[in-house]
């Protein structure tokens, strides 16, 4: 990639958190509600996080972040794993107001890896948060 990296990332699965943004990157960062017209996240199948795909129609709710550096950005790629990449977008704030963004989208290749289950993040949090924040403290 020769273009610099964005600055901002659009979350939609684990990383909505900010506790777990935090303990994953070792950057506090505000976020704000965001969705993403025509793409969806679902339960990748025996996990407990989602992947995103494109999906005419759909909105794939999330948070973003802004004030990303190379450093966290680093931290995130290595967070994500091998069946995502990182794709720019334009989410739409609560607001209304819209911003570029990048994402983690799943492959063409391995979509068939996603459940028909919505990603549910009070399902995360009640399940597996927890777990999540003790694995990365």
């Amino acid at each position: 990639m020769t273009d610099p990296l964005p600055d901002r990332l659009f979350a939609y699965g684990t990383l909505v958190f900010e506790s777990l943004f935090a303990a994953i990157t070792g950057h506090s960062r505000v976020s704000a509600e965001a969705e993403l017209a025509d793409h969806a996240a679902y339960r990748v199948h025996e996990a407990p996080y989602p992947g995103m795909i494109p999906k005419a129609g759909a909105r794939a709710a999330g948070v973003l972040y802004r004030d990303i550096d190379p450093q966290i950005w680093a931290r995130l790629d290595a967070f994500e794993d091998a069946i995502y990449f990182r794709q720019s977008v334009t989410i739409t704030l609560a607001s209304g107001q819209r911003e570029a963004a990048q994402t983690y989208i799943v492959y063409p290749q391995y979509a068939e890896l996603l459940s028909d289950e919505n990603w549910d993040p009070a399902w995360f949090v009640e399940n597996h948060l927890a777990r999540y924040l003790q694995r990365f403290k």
